[in-house]
């Protein structure tokens, strides 16, 4: 059990928390908000995306993450948050060893809820949703379950979405330097503690 748990922390806080602290505070960068990039990947839709259609990217993302397809994940994350690890390669290859501790631990991701987002909020050009999920990891006799959310952003009035997953967004300086400005009204939710449960 304290080995399943630790793994998972690992996995956690690796794509979350420690990525945006290392990336600003351990390596010095600089101190002024990141703008929020476009991701292109195809021609950007005429009008804004509905909160389904959100919904619908997020359950990509799930889909995503439990088949191992991280170039998909990439394709729908910050685009600011892959500048700060070092590029998409580098990214990749994080993900693509922690995939292989947890499968070497006997972790598997078995399911991704999403629920329904946020509304729709602006602020200095971009617009912001909170999106809920609820990740769930297995071995042979424990479910490790996490209420969590992603933050989506666009920097184009809703045509194109990215996100940035919630447990890297604890720091306060962090969310400052890795993000534009939130809106005043934005509320982000608290990430809980993973939950430990027989299986």
């Amino acid at each position: 059990m304290p080995q399943i748990h630790a793994v998972f922390v690992f996995f956690l806080l690796t794509l979350g928390c420690s990525v945006v602290a290392t990336a600003f505070v351990g390596c010095g960068r600089p101190t002024s908000p990141t703008p929020a990039p476009t991701a292109e990947v195809g021609p950007l839709p005429e009008k804004p995306l509905t909160k389904s259609e959100v919904k619908k990217l997020v359950e990509k993302i799930g889909r995503a993450t439990l088949s191992g397809d991280m170039e998909t994940v990439i394709d729908l994350t910050y685009p600011a948050l892959i500048d700060l690890i070092g590029g998409r390669k580098k990214m990749v290859a994080v993900m693509e060893r922690i995939t292989e501790d947890m499968k070497a631990n006997g972790l598997t991701f078995s399911t991704y809820d999403v629920g329904e987002p946020g509304n729709f909020q602006s602020e200095g050009g971009n617009t912001f949703t909170v999106v809920p999920t609820k990740l769930e990891i297995t071995s042979a006799d424990t479910r490790i379950v996490t209420d969590n959310f992603l933050l989506g952003i666009s920097p184009n009035g809703g045509r194109s979405w990215t996100f940035i997953e919630g447990g890297g967004l604890k720091d306060k300086k962090a969310v400052e330097k890795v993000l534009p400005k939130l809106p005043v009204g934005l509320r982000l939710p608290p990430v809980n503690e993973p939950k430990l449960l027989p299986k």
